[in-house]
Order: C-alpha cells, then sequence, then structure tokens
C-alpha cells in the first residue's frame, strides 16, 4: 500500500515500481496486489467499478440482519457537509475538463464521487436549498 511506496520496501524485496503510475490514469493512494505483481498500479475506472459493485451488494442504511451488529455511521450534520463538499470538489477534479485534463480515465470515479455527494448533502440543509 502508500506505506511501502512512502518507507520503502520490506527488508530483502525490492522497490515497487512506480515508473507506470500515471497520475491521470491511476489511483494515487492504493495499489493493486492480487495480480501477482505487488504494488501495481490501480486503473480509476477500475477501482470506480470495484466500488459500486460492493455498494450494489450494501443494504439499505437501516437494515440489520439477525446476529450482525448496526451498520448505521452517524455524523453531524456539519461533517456531512464537509464530506459532501469535499466529494464534489474530487469529482470536478476527476472529470474531463482543465482541473484533470482532457482524458476520460477518471470520470467513472467523478461520476460516483458526485452520486455519493449528492446522497450525504440531500440529508443535510444543502439538500434543502
Amino acid at each position: 500500500m502508500t506505506d511501502r511506496r512512502k518507507h520503502g520496501s520490506a527488508p530483502g524485496r525490492p522497490e515497487p515500481e512506480t515508473d507506470s503510475l500515471d497520475p491521470a490514469k491511476h489511483v494515487l493512494t492504493l495499489r493493486g496486489y492480487d495480480c501477482g505483481v505487488e504494488g501495481s498500479p490501480i486503473a480509476l475506472a477500475d477501482l470506480a467499478g470495484d466500488l459500486r459493485r460492493e455498494l450494489e451488494n450494501d443494504g439499505p442504511t437501516l437494515q440489520r440482519l439477525p446476529g450482525s451488529p448496526w451498520r448505521l455511521v452517524l455524523l453531524t450534520e456539519l461533517r456531512g457537509v464537509v464530506i459532501g463538499s469535499l466529494l464534489r470538489e474530487l469529482a470536478a477534479r476527476l472529470s474531463p475538463g482543465p482541473e484533470f485534463g482532457p482524458g476520460e480515465e477518471g470520470l467513472e470515479l467523478a461520476c460516483l464521487a458526485r452520486e455519493l455527494a449528492d446522497d450525504i448533502l440531500d440529508q443535510t440543509f444543502v439538500g434543502l436549498l
């Protein structure tokens, strides 16, 4: 993960390659370890697809399955507005345009960030405006 990149590899292991990491195409905070290549870059669109699949399998926020703990995360309204605003900013920065450039590699992740921002902000005073 990013800690290994920041602090070096484990003793006896080579540093992960960062030459193939393109900030316009790859996630900067995660690395892939499931392809047999340690620390391989993860494409922005791949992360968006993975997160969407995980969210599709996520149950309703107030559903509690027998024997499972509550899955409800509570936020103050202010924290919800801050998180939603940061997600909107992320979406803007990942969308094609002056901030991200002409590439569309971040578009799927931008759409997901915008949808999550809207879900959060709709539950705050911002959603009432």
